[in-house]
C-alpha cells in the first residue's frame, strides 16, 4: 500500500497537525519494516527523526524510539552495521547518555541500555560513548542501586573493560563505585550478574598497573572481594572470583598483602580440594599469582595448608600441563630461602602424601 501511494505521488515529508510525520507515526505503532522502507528516502531524514523522539517527554515515545533503533541497528539484521554507524554519526551516543540523565523511569533506562548494547558493538560507539561522558551517567545508576539494571550495567562494564584502551578511562569513574556495587553482591545475588561483575573486575585489573594500584588503595575493596567467596558456590563463580583475585594480586604487593591480610589463602585451601579439574587449577594460578616475589605472602600461604593441598594435586595428576602448574605455583610458594625451597623439595620426593 506504502509503495502505491507513493508511486501516486504521496508527499511521505508531511507533517500533522499532532507535528507527526510518516518516522514518528511509524515509531509510535511499531511499524519497523516501513521504516526500513523509508531510510531508502534520503528526504526523511529516518535516523535524525528517531534520535529527536529521545527527547520526547512521553516515556512511551522514548521506549518505542529506542525498539525502532534497536531494531534497526540489531546484529542479526542486514545492514545493521552500516545503519548502527549511520545512527552514531547523527548523534545517537549523546541522545542516549542525555536521556539517563533525565529522570525517567526504570523502564526507559532497561529500554536505553539495552540499545546502548548495539552501540557497543563497534568500537566507533564505544569511544563515542567515552566521549560523551557516559561512563560518569553509568556509574551513577550503579550508584543508585538499581537492582534490575545492574545485570545490564554490569555487562555493559564488562564489554568496555574488555578493550584496554577504555580501561583507564572507566577505572577512573567505576572503581570507586565498585565498593557499592560489591555490597549488594555479597547479600546474594543472580550468578548472571555476579559473574560479569568479577569478570569486569579482572579485566580492569589486568588492563595496567594504575588500575590495579587504584583498587588497592580504595579502602574495603579488597576485603569485599573476599567476602564475595561465600555467595560464589557454583563452578563458573569460583573460577571467576579465583582470576579476579589473582589478576589484582599478580605483580602487586601491596594488594597481595591485603590479600593475605583478608585470609584468601583459606578461600583458595577450599578451592584446592574441589573434585573439579578446573576450580582447582584456577586456585593454583591464583596461588601463583598471589605470592610470586612476595616473602611475607609465601609465609602465610604456608601456614594455611596450601603447600599440602598443591602438593596432593601434584600426585594424582597424570597431565604434564597440570603438574608444571602446580610445579610452578610450588616453587613460588618456595620463594627464594634454601630452606624453605629444601622443605619444598622433600615434601614433592616423599613416598606418601597425606590427606588434605
Amino acid at each position: 500500500m506504502v509503495n502505491l501511494l507513493v508511486s501516486l505521488g504521496a508527499d511521505i515529508t508531511f507533517i500533522n497537525r499532532q507535528r507527526q510525520g510518516v518516522v514518528e507515526i511509524c515509531a509510535r505503532h511499531g511499524h519497523l519494516h516501513l521504516l526500513k522502507y523509508f531510510i531508502g528516502h534520503q528526504n526523511v531524514k529516518v535516523y535524525k527523526k528517531l534520535i529527536a523522539l529521545l527527547d520526547d517527554e512521553e516515556e512511551d515515545i522514548v521506549i518505542g524510539s529506542c525498539s525502532m533503533i534497536s531494531g534497526l541497528t540489531s546484529s542479526s539484521g542486514e545492514g545493521s552495521d552500516e545503519q548502527l554507524t549511520s545512527f552514531i554519526g547523527e548523534g545517537l551516543v549523546s541522545g542516549l547518555v542525555g536521556v539517563l540523565r533525565r529522570n525517567h523511569g526504570d523502564n526507559v533506562k532497561a529500554a536505553i541500555l539495552d540499545l546502548l548494547k548495539n552501540v557497543l558493538r563497534i568500537k566507533h560507539g564505544r569511544r563515542k560513548l567515552v566521549e560523551a561522558d557516559g561512563i560518569p551517567v553509568l556509574v551513577s545508576l550503579i550508584d543508585g542501586q538499581v537492582r534490575n539494571l545492574l545485570p545490564t550495567l554490569i555487562g555493559w562494564m564488562c564489554d568496555l573493560t574488555a578493550e584496554k584502551d577504555f580501561a583507564e578511562d572507566l577505572s577512573a569513574s567505576f572503581i570507586p563505585s565498585l565498593i557499592k556495587v560489591l555490597s549488594i553482591l555479597a547479600q546474594g545475588t543472580p550468578p548472571e550478574v555476579l559473574q560479569p561483575t568479577l569478570q569486569t573486575i579482572g579485566l580492569l585489573a589486568a588492563s595496567s598497573p594504575p588500575c590495579k594500584d587504584a583498587m588497592g588503595r580504595q579502602n574495603g575493596l579488597l576485603a569485599l572481594m573476599v567476602k564475595l567467596f561465600q555467595v560464589c558456590q557454583s563452578k563458573p563463580l569460583l573460577i571467576a572470583w579465583s582470576e579476579a583475585v589473582g589478576l589484582m594480586a599478580e605483580g602487586n604487593q601491596n594488594n597481595q598483602n591485603l590479600f593475605i591480610d583478608e585470609n584468601t589463602g583459606l578461600c583458595l585451601h577450599q578451592m584446592l580440594k574441589s573434585k573439579n579439574r578446573d576450580v582447582h587449577m584456577s586456585a593454583v594460578e591464583t596461588v601463583y599469582r598471589l605470592v610470586e616475589g612476595n616473602p611475607q605472602a609465601q609465609r602465610r600461604m604456608m601456614e594455611w595448608g596450601n603447600l599440602s593441598g598443591l602438593i596432593h594435586l601434584l600426585r594424582r595428576s597424570k597431565s604434564q600441563r597440570t603438574q608444571e602448574s602446580v610445579g610452578r605455583a610450588l616453587w613460588a610458594l618456595a620463594g627464594g630461602e634454601m630452606e624453605a625451597q629444601r622443605m619444598v623439595a622433600a615434601r614433592i620426593g616423599a613416598d606418601q602424601v597425606t590427606g588434605l
